[in-house]
């Protein structure tokens, strides 16, 4: 393997030293010493072009286009406070970023990681020149790419006539018998899955020591592509959302995580989005891992991937989504290009996802807060797929002004609600309410309304309020009505309920301490004695013994039939003498034109 580093034209390089000291066949050249094409021609064979100088970026991208078919990989360095440009290195057309700063190990680990991929590249390409042919059926014609453990082809399929994509694993892997019999189990579940966004695998096996997947999809463009050719509105944003989390809920059916969502893994095919990538699925019940903490991979990767035992759901696939569907929108990775143990404690700790400083979606705040809501590092705070699925086709609907039929699976959205509330039985998650968002939403020149448009100019102004505001003043209104009603209930106690109770006829009332008062009342259960304060209840006198005293008139519920014919006989007998000769006790004559009040 070549190594150039082409460094600062002034200035001491660090990384270029150790990359000399390490691999002294190595090259060092100034920026600028050579020019592009002086570089390129004097590379015979596989290379490695390192970037550590100011403008390592728009130097990538004219490389890239440069370098043409050459198998050449691009790794670019970015100086310490400029991470968050590591999105638009890859979208530049660079293979790998690192920023400062680093583990000196880990930048040699790249390197070699590098090199291992550039080998499989060569051995790819003596595959497509000797146009192999996958056991009589797939014939290879263009090398694609290549990553740590794959290489992914462009082959023609003999038997079908058509395009389709191959990728072949790794010699090592396909020799391990553990890994074969789980690549098997997978790849038969993988079979099943039957959603239009997700790359659908047509056959696998194995082939001159290699085991290979044949895809249904032909020569497609990733995210990082195809953010280097445009720019993707919200609409745009909400359709990628819409597929990945259609494909992730079928993959869900089959009881397998696919845990490694990041751009390279999402593609754009004759302008619909397809989830690929199979090999890094895993069954729940085996949660794995290994290399999140290489940094590479760990720029999409949920805060629960960090944690030791860490709880592993389809959530966690639903930060992963977040993470690039805020990439897409503000073309930056807070975590890409550095290592893991940078932020990681403000990773696992802190939601550090947000749009408060720049918010290129401030004309669809909805989708910023749904994007906001899955990267939340509380796993079981985040939305459910079903949710999503919700959010973003309505969104998409809204956005795009696009009519629902025009969309795979739109109409069963659009006309069933009974197919919603199955799907979110299927989905295993219940009692949470389906968050749609309507309201008013302004896209450039066009301004898109809820259905019910004579709500007048009131309601139009309210919906153009940013979230917060709205919030604060419903939760004002409910403060006021909550302070009304206690407030009424209050003084309706204190006149209108106290009064009319006082209008009842004047009576005898006596209470357990003995005390006997001529009260005015209604309210015969909560009379107390104006005296001592204690409950009371209607007077009565014996005239056999002459003794005063109070009964009860209410019966306890629970009272059996025996119960409450006991309680009816003590009701007419005197407590003292056992008489049935009893009556209510009369009004004094000196009370008689007197009002008393508890």
């Amino acid at each position: 393997m070549i190594i150039l580093v082409i460094k600062e034209a002034d200035g001491d390089c660090p990384c270029a030293d150790q990359i000399s000291k390490e691999y002294p066949e190595s090259s060092i050249f100034r920026y600028k010493q050579y020019s592009d094409q002086e570089l390129l021609e004097a590379i015979h064979g596989p290379a490695l072009i390192v970037l550590n100088h100011k403008m390592a970026i728009p130097h990538a991208k004219l490389l890239r286009t440069a370098a043409g078919e050459m198998l050449i990989r691009i790794m670019v360095i970015l100086e310490e406070g400029f991470g968050k440009h590591a999105v638009n290195v890859r979208i530049a057309g660079a293979d790998i970023c690192l920023a400062k700063p680093f583990d000196p190990a880990l930048l040699l680990r790249a390197i070699e990681d590098e090199g291992s991929t550039l080998r499989r590249m060569a051995e790819a390409m003596a595959l497509v020149k000797s146009q192999a042919c996958i056991n009589r059926r797939y014939t290879l014609t263009q090398m694609l790419g290549a990553g740590r453990h794959a290489v992914v082809f462009l082959a023609q399929d003999l038997e079908a006539n058509t395009t389709v994509t191959i990728k072949l694993l790794r010699k090592s892997l396909a020799g391990s018998p553990e890994f074969m019999e789980e690549f098997q189990v997978l790849a038969e579940k993988y079979k099943l899955i039957t959603a239009p966004s997700m790359a659908t695998l047509l056959d696998y096996g194995s082939w001159n020591g290699y085991a290979y997947m044949a895809i249904n999809l032909g020569k497609a463009e990733n995210l990082y592509e195809v953010m280097a050719r445009r720019e993707l509105d919200p609409s745009e944003i909400a359709k990628v959302g819409l597929a990945v989390t259609r494909a992730l809920i079928a993959i869900k059916k089959q009881d397998v995580l696919h845990f490694d969502i990041k751009p390279e893994n999402i593609l754009c095919y004759k302008d619909q989005y397809y989830l690929t990538e199979f090999g890094s699925m895993l069954p729940f019940s085996k949660p794995d891992s290994t290399g999140y903490y290489y940094w590479p991979d760990s720029a999409y990767t949920s805060p629960e991937g960090f944690v030791d035992d860490g709880a592993f759901t389809i959530r966690s696939d639903v930060y992963s989504l977040g993470m690039v569907l805020y990439v897409l929108a503000r073309r930056e990775n807070p975590f890409a290009g550095r290592p893991c143990t940078w932020e990681l404690n403000r990773r696992v700790t802190e939601n550090m996802i947000n749009f408060l400083e720049e918010n290129p979606l401030e004309n669809c705040q909805p989708l910023a807060i749904t994007i906001e809501a899955m990267t939340l590092v509380r796993y079981d705070a985040r939305p459910r797929l079903r949710d999503l699925e919700i959010i973003f086709y309505h969104q998409f609907i809204i956005m795009a002004d696009t009519p629902a039929v025009e969309m795979s699976g739109g109409s069963a959205l659009q006309t069933s609600r009974a197919s919603t509330i199955s799907s979110a039985a299927s989905d295993g998650e219940h009692g949470h309410t389906t968050l749609v968002f309507t309201g008013a939403l302004k896209l450039g020149a066009r301004k898109y309304l809820s259905n019910n448009s004579s709500k007048g100019a009131g309601w139009s102004i309210f919906g153009n309020l940013p979230l917060k505001k709205r919030i604060m003043l419903v939760v004002l209104a409910l403060v006021m009505l909550v302070s009304l009603s206690c407030g009424g209930y209050w003084l309706g106690g204190r006149s209108v309920i106290r009064t009319y109770y006082e209008q009842g006829p004047l009576q005898m009332f006596s209470c357990y301490n003995g005390h006997t008062k001529a009260l005015r009342t209604l309210n015969f259960r909560d009379i107390r004695c104006p005296e001592c304060g204690d409950e009371t209840s209607p007077s009565y006198t014996c005239n056999r013994c002459g003794e005063i005293f109070g009964l009860t008139l209410w019966p306890r519920r629970n009272m059996t039939d025996e119960e409450s014919a006991e309680f009816e006989e003590r009701q007419m007998r005197c407590p003292f003498c056992k008489s049935t000769d009893i009556v209510p006790t009369p009004l004094p004559a000196q009370e008689g034109g007197s009002r008393k009040t508890p």
